[in-house]
């Protein structure tokens, strides 16, 4: 319980950390924060990918691997993006 409770805690500073340096190169650089949430989501996203790529590899299934890998993208630009986008220009 206790080491469970020391992961989540250091996952919490991890990303807290990455989104802060995300913020101040924002500001920096004259980015929008939209962007940077865009980019951080995608990484995020691209990470569990992979690992379900390589699980599905290791037990033979290449095709069913590269197809979920697939659609997740394609998931992602029609329907995340342009829901992102949409919402952003009702905002403002």
């Amino acid at each position: 319980m206790i080491a469970m409770l020391m992961i989540f805690a250091l996952i919490y500073v991890m990303v807290e950390f990455i989104v802060m340096v995300m913020n101040v190169l924002a500001v920096y650089l004259g980015l929008s924060h939209f962007m940077v949430g865009l980019t951080l989501m995608v990484w995020g996203n691209s990470n569990m990918e992979m690992l379900n790529l390589a699980v599905a590899m290791t037990k033979g299934e290449e095709e069913m691997g590269f197809v979920a890998v697939l659609s997740s993208n394609v998931i992602a630009m029609t329907l995340v993006m342009p829901a992102a986008c949409i919402s952003r220009m009702i905002k403002h």
